[in-house]
């Protein structure tokens, strides 16, 4: 069966809705996920010698991404990179949850958009951290559903090495802290 990408009706005119038509997101599964600082600002660290350094913001934001899944039973957080503007992950959702109630995906990724936020605040606040526009995160994030196991190692791999394509990445020679 292939899925296909569709406007969902609830969305604004103009807009469309990212997610896969009819498809459980809560459903266990992997599932590749992106999500990019606000106006692309560069506040999660820098990428040296082809390698992700992390800054103090940058790790905060690795240590909410991992706390996931002691939050919430059933999830598993695979491969992440924390790059300068944007953070990749592979979040793993096995179905099983001790609530008897399955999260989907949307859920958790808002949950860790809501963490961050709130923890990167206080770092504004007691470690001045740079401050950003009303938003710490973009509006909404990419997300892939991980098909087969091919699917899952492509996305480990390029997980991994992220940082080697740094430079060539689109938004590289406007990023800004």
């Amino acid at each position: 069966m292939v899925c296909r990408l569709h406007r969902d009706d609830a969305m604004p005119p103009g807009r469309r809705s990212l997610r896969l038509a009819r498809f459980d997101y809560a459903s266990p599964g992997a599932y590749f996920v992106t999500v990019v600082v606000h106006q692309r600002r560069c506040l999660l660290g820098d990428v040296v010698s082809d390698r992700s350094v992390p800054n103090d913001a940058g790790l905060m934001v690795l240590d909410t991404c991992h706390s996931l899944a002691s939050r919430y039973p059933g999830i598993t957080v695979g491969a992440v990179v924390i790059m300068p503007n944007h953070v990749h992950c592979i979040l793993e959702l096995d179905g099983n949850c001790s609530t008897g109630r399955r999260l989907p995906l949307p859920a958790i990724v808002g949950t860790f958009k809501s963490l961050t936020t709130t923890r990167y605040i206080e770092g504004v606040k007691r470690h001045a951290w740079p401050a950003f526009e009303r938003h710490l995160w973009q509006r909404s994030y990419y997300d892939r559903v991980i098909r087969d196991d091919a699917e899952l190692a492509a996305f480990r791999e390029y997980i991994a090495t992220n940082p080697l394509r740094w430079t060539l990445d689109r938004e590289f020679p406007r990023c800004t802290p």
